[in-house]
């Protein structure tokens, strides 16, 4: 229902620029171009920060980038504007570089709020709630960030994506859950810069190598305290 409602308002707003189009005069209405330009400028921006929170993947993005950017010099062209180099980069240079912090903005706020959730499942855990259920709040706080590109937020030296992985690795060994954690350890392991969080991981794979169906674990990084 929401994808729904998304595609209906952009499917409104292309409407409302062809009818802002095909009804403006440039000689008539030529007092009116500067109002254009902020409709112009308003409608990009909205297109862009749509397409940089969708799901698809980065090069459809730079696609659609190029292609919307694309149809809105177009529709100032139709209007009236003179689509000289000087105006076409003041234009995109100004709807880029507000985009570019609103988005970066964005992804901090989504990722403070997947922090919350991972803090109240973690909570709930540690209040006698099931291994299981917060398990599945650690996968689903994973899928949310893995629609954030480029801008990571950083605990302990480790991106947020990794550093809820190195807790559900030892989630999982906690569990009992063996080869499952050896596996995303192994995949994780490259990743992490941190040192000491290196060592425990080191350690951890050694123990669980030596004595697969251990049983017994400490959390890494002193275990019983979410840092955030």
């Amino acid at each position: 229902m929401k994808n729904k409602r998304g595609l209906i308002g952009v499917f409104l707003r292309c409407v409302l620029m062809i009818s802002l189009g095909m009804a403006f005069d440039p000689e008539r209405d030529y007092k009116y171009l500067p109002f254009m330009i902020l409709i112009a400028f308003v409608m990009l921006m909205f297109f862009l920060l749509t397409i940089s929170r969708s799901n698809l993947n980065r090069h459809l993005k730079t696609v659609f980038f190029f292609f919307v950017s694309l149809a809105v010099m177009l529709w100032l062209g139709w209007v009236g504007v003179t689509l000289s180099w000087q105006f076409t980069l003041g234009f995109m240079g100004s709807v880029c570089i507000p985009w570019f912090l609103i988005n970066i903005f964005c992804i901090y706020l989504h990722q403070r709020r997947v922090v919350a959730r991972w803090n109240t499942a973690y909570a709930a855990w540690k209040s006698g709630g099931s291994a299981e259920d917060y398990l599945k709040e650690m996968e689903q706080c994973e899928a949310e960030l893995k629609k954030d590109t480029g801008i990571m937020l950083v605990y302990g030296g480790i991106p947020l994506n990794d550093y809820i992985s190195v807790h559900k690795i030892s989630l999982l060994k906690e569990m009992g859950r063996n080869q499952e954690c050896l596996a995303l350890l192994k995949s994780i392991q490259p990743k992490i810069k941190n040192p000491e969080v290196q060592k425990a991981l080191a350690e951890m794979e050694t123990e669980l190598s030596s004595c697969p169906k251990a049983n017994d674990i400490n959390m890494i990084g002193g275990g019983n305290e979410n840092v955030f």
